[in-house]
């Protein structure tokens, strides 16, 4: 995995395929500005990344079980959806890794269940979800 830092954003990005010929982007998020200390750690966070997504199905589970209420009872347009049919929209685009909180967010493409609005589902340094969000 090659890290770019991003000026703009000043964050460090990176893409990782994670299912055959699906790619996702990896953001990551830190105070530390110098190289080194990011590619010594580098090999850390690809782990911890990579493993998290070994757990994506508890990740859509816990989404679908926050959210799908929301989108039946709200967002539906009269054609309410199962847990499977809501799970299947969601797509996994991008990773986002705050090293100095060891934290991560998962942003989801939501295959437009919220008109096109991104699932963030956040997950502390323990493992544990805090919070599922339908943003911008």
């Amino acid at each position: 995995m090659e890290l770019i830092y991003d000026n703009e954003l000043d964050s460090w990005k990176s893409k990782l395929e994670i299912h055959n010929n699906h790619y996702i982007n990896i953001t990551l998020e830190t105070e530390y500005k110098q190289a080194i200390q990011i590619y010594k750690l580098k090999n850390q966070i690809l782990s911890k990344i990579r493993e998290t997504i070994k757990q994506e199905i508890n990740i859509q589970f816990y989404t679908a079980n926050k959210l799908l209420d929301l989108y039946n009872n709200s967002w539906n347009q009269n054609e309410k959806v199962d847990y499977e049919t809501f799970i299947q929209q969601m797509k996994l685009e991008e990773v986002i890794f705050n090293l100095d909180e060891n934290s991560l967010q998962f942003w989801y493409n939501d295959g437009d269940l919220f008109l096109g609005h991104a699932i963030v589902v956040d997950i502390n340094a323990d493992g544990l979800f805090q919070d599922v969000q339908i943003v911008g």
